[in-house]
């Protein structure tokens, strides 16, 4: 499976165009679909792929990829799990605002001083950007018909072990990686 996989990477990364490079990417599902039976691990390859050629050239990939993609971007930037180990726009914020009470604290207003007002506005206005253009491909959960939260709820399908959706609308936990 190795030798058969470093093949597959050194035509990704000799694709002579990112057309090719795309296509490289959306056949590996096809080409190690029995590898993956084995250990599914090796998804990751193809989706790390997928991920490059949407960087450099989203237009290569077809429309529902990049819809993916967008979901899959929005739904990390914007969570609002402030235990999640990326940076999101909400943290960014949260930062944002420690450094403007900063600034107004004279014992700490020298550690900022480099920091001007413009630059303060110039990331809030970035933030916001960020948030108007992935916002659209944030997955709403929609409220559950279930009884109030003093019942508990029967499940008379075991398979299905899915938690009752939240009485209000909530924002959708990050989609697996594309």
């Amino acid at each position: 499976m190795r030798e058969k996989l470093d093949i597959w990477m050194k035509e990704f990364r000799d694709a002579p165009s990112w057309k090719e490079a795309a296509a490289v990417a959306t056949d590996f599902r096809t080409r190690f679909a029995e590898e993956m039976k084995a250990d599914e691990n090796i998804a990751r390859f193809g989706k790390f792929a997928t991920r490059i050629v949407y960087e450099h050239a989203p237009e290569e990939l077809t429309i529902e990829k990049q819809e993916a993609m967008k979901r899959f971007i929005a739904a990390h930037v914007l969570s609002d799990n402030p235990k999640v180990p990326w940076v999101t726009v909400a943290k960014a914020r949260a930062e944002l605002e420690k450094i403007e009470e900063e600034r107004k604290d004279p014992k700490k207003k020298d550690h900022w001083k480099e920091v001007t007002d413009s630059e303060i506005r110039s990331l809030k206005l970035y933030y916001t950007s960020i948030e108007k253009e992935y916002l659209p491909y944030l997955p709403e959960v929609k409220p559950s018909a279930q009884p109030p939260a003093a019942a508990a709820p029967v499940n008379d399908n075991p398979a299905s072990a899915a938690p009752a959706a939240p009485a209000e609308p909530k924002k959708a936990e990050p989609p697996k990686p594309v």
